[in-house]
C-alpha cells in the first residue's frame, strides 16, 4: 500500500523535475516496491486524461457507450504496462539496468504533472482558441511534454542526449500505436 507521505513526495519531485531540477530524483523510491507503488499515479492521471480523450474525441460519442467507456479503460491501462515493458528492452540496450526503477519510477509520477500540464492546455485552448490554434497548442503541449520526457531520461538513466531523444522517440511512437488502436477499437 503507498502512504500518502510517498505520493506527496513523488509528486512534488515530478513537479520540480518539470522544473529541470536534477536534484528532484532523491524523491522518488527507485527500489522495485516504489516502482510498482508508482502506478498509482495513473489512478491520479486518468480523470484528466479520460476528459482530454473526451475533449478532442475525432467524432461524436458513439450509441454504444458503455464499449466506449471499456476501450477507453482497457487501452488507458495497457498503454501504463506496455512502456514499461519497452523501456527494459531500451535500458538494457543502453547498459543503465541499475537506473530502471529509478527512471520508470520518475516517468510515472511526471505522468500526473504532463497530464494536468495537458488538460490545462486542452481547457483553455478548447473554450478560448479558434480550432486551428487550439490544435497548434495541443501539438505544442505535445513537444513540452516531449521535452520533460527527455530531461527525465537524460537524469534518471544517466544518458547522453541523443539516447535520451531515442528513449522518448521510443515512448512517443509506442504511446502514439497504443491510442490509434484504442481510438479505432472505440468505434
Amino acid at each position: 500500500m503507498i502512504s500518502l507521505r510517498e505520493v506527496v513526495a513523488s509528486l512534488y519531485g515530478a513537479w520540480r523535475l518539470a522544473r529541470f531540477d536534477r536534484s528532484a530524483l532523491g524523491y522518488f523510491d527507485a527500489t522495485p516496491e516504489g516502482f510498482w507503488r508508482s502506478f498509482f499515479a495513473a489512478l491520479l492521471a486518468a480523470p484528466g486524461d479520460f476528459t482530454i480523450q473526451l475533449l478532442y474525441s475525432p467524432a461524436p460519442l458513439p450509441d454504444d457507450l458503455f464499449r466506449f467507456a471499456l476501450v477507453l479503460v482497457i487501452t488507458y491501462a495497457f498503454s501504463w504496462l506496455i512502456w514499461p515493458f519497452t523501456a527494459v528492452y531500451l535500458v538494457r540496450a543502453l547498459g543503465r539496468n541499475d537506473a530502471l526503477f529509478l527512471y520508470l519510477t520518475a516517468h510515472n509520477w511526471a505522468q500526473v504533472i504532463a497530464t494536468l500540464f495537458q488538460l490545462a492546455v486542452a481547457v483553455v485552448a478548447r473554450g478560448l482558441l479558434p480550432a486551428g490554434f487550439a490544435t497548434l497548442a495541443l501539438l505544442v503541449s505535445v513537444v513540452v511534454v516531449l521535452g520533460y520526457e527527455w530531461f527525465i531520461a537524460t537524469t534518471a538513466l544517466r544518458i547522453d542526449r541523443l539516447a535520451a531523444s531515442a528513449v522518448v522517440t521510443a515512448y512517443f511512437v509506442v504511446t502514439v500505436l497504443v491510442s490509434v488502436i484504442g481510438t479505432n477499437l472505440a468505434g
